[in-house]
């Protein structure tokens, strides 16, 4: 008896243990939104506040048919691309060399040779009107906005040209799925971060 008493005992001692723990506090601490641009990127032709977990990779202009003359004139040219983490949509930012071609000749010039070339494309089924007497970074700029048929897909470039100082020359685009206000929202928002150098 003494032993059932004993073991009855016990296990209501533990019992009352196991319900009554001691509370403990947690602070919980949120995320950064996905869209808070944290994140800094800096190259030799660009500087930008991206998201956090955004990955980019970098190339050269082609520019080999005419690289005595730019490298007479000094001009430097590159291509950064920037892709949230799930690819949902890019960034696509230019520096053109080719603006030695024509270094007088307005920013709404350099747009009329993208919608000639968008024109040419099959894939394209909408050109939008130019919006000119924009600014980037302080600087002239034009925007259009073209749509893509990509294999049943509806694509969108919004793509703003702007020109900084005698030749320098570039094209700043967002490219993601047609209605995604989410990264087109995101898109104007990198954009108002962006530094031309």
């Amino acid at each position: 008896m003494r032993k059932l008493l004993y073991l009855v005992f016990t296990a209501a001692i533990m019992m009352t243990a196991c319900n009554n723990k001691p509370k403990t506090s947690t602070n919980k601490t949120k995320g950064l939104p996905i869209d808070s641009l944290v994140v800094p990127y800096d190259d030799e032709y660009f500087s930008a506040l991206l998201p956090q977990g955004w990955t980019w990779a970098t190339d050269t202009c082609e520019t080999w048919q005419i690289k005595h003359i730019v490298d007479s004139l000094r001009i430097t040219s590159g291509v950064t691309e920037f892709y949230p983490p799930d690819n949902s949509f890019k960034i696509r930012l230019v520096k053109g060399a080719t603006r030695w071609l024509a270094p007088n000749n307005p920013v709404s010039d350099w747009v009329s040779m993208i919608l000639m070339r968008a024109d040419a494309d099959s894939t394209c089924i909408y050109i939008s009107e130019v919006r000119d007497s924009l600014q980037v970074d302080e600087h002239e700029a034009c925007n259009v906005w073209t749509a893509y048929d990509l294999g049943g897909d509806t694509i969108i470039q919004d793509q703003y040209v702007v020109i900084k100082d005698k030749y320098d020359l570039y094209y700043l685009s967002g490219v993601f799925d047609y209605g995604d206000d989410k990264s087109s929202r995101l898109w104007n928002k990198i954009l108002s971060t962006i530094k031309l150098k």
